[in-house]
């Protein structure tokens, strides 16, 4: 596999039709694009969905609880 170069810019604004095109133009493809925003005022509850589930492990079939997982 040939080898690759890589670049990732954080950028607050999109790039502009120009600097794509001036980036193609050198030889670049962009690859990704990625959305964030704020959770606001979100309860403890919502943030501990996102947790990792531990090592042994899984969600139950009801989906609200953890169950061992041999």
């Amino acid at each position: 596999m040939a080898a690759r170069e890589k670049i990732r810019e954080h950028r607050s604004d999109l790039p502009t039709p120009q600097e794509v095109e001036s980036r193609q133009k050198d030889g670049w493809r962009l690859t990704a694009v990625e959305w964030e925003r704020g959770l606001g005022d979100r309860s403890s509850e919502d943030a501990s969905i996102q947790q990792e589930i531990p090592y042994g492990l899984r969600i139950s079939r009801d989906g609200l609880h953890l169950a061992e997982d041999a």
